[in-house]
């Protein structure tokens, strides 16, 4: 169908206009299954409310939370939910999507420290001492969306057309190389240490939304690399971060934010149909899945897409950005897709 904008203010007008695409979402009203605690083989939670992680990009140049990020993470901490899972925050400087995006390292270890303490006193206050929530921080590095000083300087690890049009890279800027490539593994690990050393119980792998770890899983054309081509080669970057981080960090809880369907035509995005980029095709996202869970990772935040390039993939995309697009579907047909990869996956 057509776009349309997202505008309905009832559940009922929701439940309509689904019916009338053929779209059949589960509904009930019965919510109390959000405060039940949940015990998994990863993870014994107070309850099933998740905050996710977004940047708010109001970091200190140094890469510290600043005011605004204290009393951000502070009123996630006062919504109850069990998990607060702390923004992209970057391994090192140059991998920053902005010159205020969070960035961990030796010499503001005590600033994320702070953060946790006070996010975690104002919990106390509301909620009693008993009460625990867990702090998992999503380490990345940008990749090609790179901007650490303000102005792009993108990271890439292959060549594809499609995504450096959209961002006017040109053909004969320099691709990453595999030992630049394996010197950013140790950072991943270095930072975990950081994460740990201030109080966070687990960290994200970030491999979403095309960033560099993403963007590795779609690394088809990269030729004559151990990082690129094969699934084996292309997974092989976040693969060796986490077997690295249990080797030296088994008490850390190690999870990923994973995107299992680019949106992007083959062979230049993951989860898609060779012949078709708007059919997903889950075949090497579970393989991959298995993959992790063998390595006793069994907490995994789902995405799908880039709010670069394919925002609609993600989210009800109404208004078009400048040069922007207008999606060729009606925005439940986004979410009802989104919903039901999750389903499959799980």
């Amino acid at each position: 169908m057509n776009h349309e904008k997202f505008n309905f203010t009832t559940l009922e007008q929701i439940l309509q206009k689904a019916s009338e695409l053929n779209l059949f979402f589960h509904v009930s009203s019965d919510f109390s299954c959000f405060w039940k605690p949940i015990k998994t083989s990863a993870i014994e939670l107070e309850n099933r409310f998740v905050i996710h992680p977004m940047e708010g990009c109001d970091g200190k140049n140094d890469g510290s939370p600043d005011e605004l990020t204290y009393r951000r993470y502070q009123r996630f901490a006062l919504s109850g939910a069990a998990v607060i899972w702390v923004e992209a925050t970057s391994v090192v400087k140059e991998g920053r999507a902005s010159p205020r995006q969070l960035w961990l390292h030796k010499d503001n270890i005590r600033q994320f420290i702070n953060l946790l303490t006070l996010s975690k006193k104002a919990a106390r206050e509301i909620y009693g001492n008993s009460f625990k929530q867990k702090y998992i921080l999503q380490l990345t590095h940008s990749g090609r969306y790179s901007r650490p000083d303000g102005v792009p300087c993108p990271v890439l690890t292959h060549r594809n057309p499609i995504l450096d049009k959209s961002l006017m890279i040109p053909f004969n800027y320099p691709i990453i190389t595999d030992s630049e490539l394996e010197r950013l593994e140790d950072s991943f690990v270095e930072a975990a240490r950081y994460a740990y050393e201030s109080g966070f119980d687990g960290v994200d792998i970030k491999s979403c939304h095309r960033y560099l770890i993403s963007d590795l899983l779609g690394a088809y054309t990269r030729e004559g690399s151990k990082y690129g081509g094969t699934f084996e080669n292309r997974t092989r970057f976040l693969l060796n971060v986490i077997d690295k981080i249990k080797n030296s960090l088994p008490q850390v809880l190690i999870t990923t934010r994973l995107n299992v369907y680019d949106g992007i035509a083959y062979p230049y995005g993951f989860g898609v149909d060779k012949e078709n980029e708007k059919k997903p095709d889950l075949t090497e996202p579970l393989n991959l899945i298995k993959e992790l869970s063998s390595r006793g990772v069994n907490l995994i935040s789902i995405s799908v897409g880039t709010p670069y390039y394919n925002p609609h993939i993600n989210r009800p995309y109404d208004t078009p950005i400048l040069n922007g697009y207008t999606p060729q579907e009606h925005p439940l047909e986004g979410i009802y897709r989104f919903i039901s990869l999750v389903d499959l996956i799980q």
